[in-house]
């Protein structure tokens, strides 16, 4: 998903990325690196641990604002996604309940603008993705990624 990340960074060159679960920062990585060499773009990420995206070097972080979100809280997360109108890309990668990925999938969708992509990595941990894919009628594309499948919406 990372290296799939990057190039979507590279080719797109996004003003905004939002991300949501951090974990080490291996994609937190990827994208920062891509708007370092386009020389543009935000990244911002959320996570419930303070300490995650510990391998993400400080020469990058300029290009990164880091949210701790409550665990498990629906109104935080809408809170922290109701602050942004123009996301290019929005990029789930925390909890994969089916349960929690709706709850992104939809919060989220209506902050991407016309042509950006919602990516969500682990779509066959449930039927989330394809169910919101399903009720709003929506194409879509995936692929394997590394034992598990991810999802790209184009909106």
């Amino acid at each position: 998903m990372a290296v799939f990340l990057y190039y979507a960074a590279r080719i797109r060159k996004p003003e905004l990325i939002i991300e949501t679960g951090v974990a080490a920062g291996l994609s937190s990585f990827f994208i920062l690196k891509a708007m370092q060499e386009n020389n543009f773009g935000k990244l911002v990420s959320t996570d419930i641990r303070y300490d995650a995206g510990e391998i993400i070097p400080d020469y990058l972080k300029n290009r990164w604002d880091f949210v701790v979100l409550e665990r498990d809280n629906k109104k935080s997360f809408r809170k922290f996604i109701n602050n942004f109108d123009k996301i290019d890309i929005f990029f789930h990668d925390s909890d994969h309940s089916y349960w929690w990925q709706t709850l992104e999938y939809n919060a989220a969708f209506n902050h991407i603008k016309n042509g950006g992509l919602l990516v969500s990595d682990d779509i066959d941990n449930s039927y989330a993705f394809l169910d919101f894919v399903k009720i709003n009628k929506m194409d879509f594309y995936s692929f394997f990624n590394r034992g598990s499948i991810g999802g790209v919406i184009i909106k």
